[in-house]
């Protein structure tokens, strides 16, 4: 074999190798960074009777009454989050830690989905949704949470959820 088919030879299969790792990384890479989202949140002023206006769509008369004198004792709040990820993963839960100046935490509490999906809510990536819901008392620690004056800035935390091929029903 002469020494350019050789060195077409090496070259090749240099590029063949370069051309596999590539691949092999780019598959890593969006494996490794899948799904991510990122929430907001921010207090908000509701009214019983804009609470009661707002479950009657989901919930009977009687079940969003109750609801809202519950929620009256609590702070609203509106919930935005964000799928920056690179993958579609499902959304169940995002807790909220209200911070103070100093970095301490007040409260902790959880902002449930909407009720009846079992799985979450599937986000692809860029996908956003929102929602309005409340804290009251007995939903989280450490607070009485009847109005958001101490605190500095809010945590959220929305774990994405992959269930790959096992999607609940």
């Amino acid at each position: 074999m002469s020494i350019r088919r050789r060195t077409r030879v090496a070259i090749v299969t240099l590029a063949i190798l370069v051309l596999i790792g590539l691949l092999t990384s780019l598959g890593v890479i969006h494996h490794l960074r899948g799904a991510r989202f990122v929430g907001t949140l921010s207090p908000i002023q509701v009214s019983t009777a804009q609470c009661v206006d707002m479950l009657s769509r989901s919930y009977s008369s009687e079940n969003a009454h109750t609801t809202c004198r519950y929620a009256s004792a609590g702070t609203w709040f509106r919930i935005e989050v964000r799928n920056v990820g690179h993958r579609m993963a499902y959304l169940k839960v995002c807790t909220v830690q209200g911070v103070d100046p100093s970095g301490g935490t007040l409260f902790v509490g959880a902002f449930p989905l909407v009720p009846g999906r079992i799985a979450g809510l599937p986000l692809d990536p860029g996908q956003t949704t929102a929602w309005t819901w409340f804290l009251a008392r007995q939903d989280a620690t450490d607070i009485p949470i009847t109005t958001p004056g101490p605190v500095d800035h809010y945590q959220v935390r929305c774990p994405a959820i992959d269930y790959g091929r096992n999607v609940p029903i």
